[in-house]
């Protein structure tokens, strides 16, 4: 859980907070393991936003911002093919309830989610 106050003199103050929980699953002697994240969030708006460190596919990181209300979920899965060959995916979600446009600019998605798909092999 991550809580967040932002009181500027003379300004509107704002608030927020951010709770989720990861799920690791990793069984010995087995080819392939995942890791899954559900979240919750919500602040009164930008100056009040929350960064989290997410994991990702090999040698990338995540570390989005979020602001507003919204719901995320994210799940990795990693599948060892042989000694010398591997494969990465990853899948994550943002639902916004409250929200008919995501973002702005080219940026700019007319729905109330947004998804993103990585696959990696070495």
């Amino acid at each position: 859980m991550e809580l967040a106050w932002f009181d500027k003199i003379g300004d509107n103050p704002q608030n927020g907070f951010l709770i989720f929980s990861d799920i690791i699953y990793k069984p010995l002697q087995r080819p392939f393991s995942a890791n899954m994240r559900l979240q919750y969030f919500e602040t009164e708006g930008y100056d009040s936003r929350i960064y989290a460190f997410e994991n990702d596919v090999q040698f990338s990181y995540s570390i989005p911002v979020f602001f507003d209300k919204s719901y995320r979920y994210y799940l990795n899965i990693t599948i060892d093919l042989d000694k010398k060959f591997s494969v990465w995916g990853r899948f994550s979600h943002t639902y916004y309830p409250e929200k008919n446009t995501i973002g702005s600019g080219l940026d700019l998605i007319n729905g109330h989610s947004k998804s993103e798909i990585k696959l990696q092999g070495i």
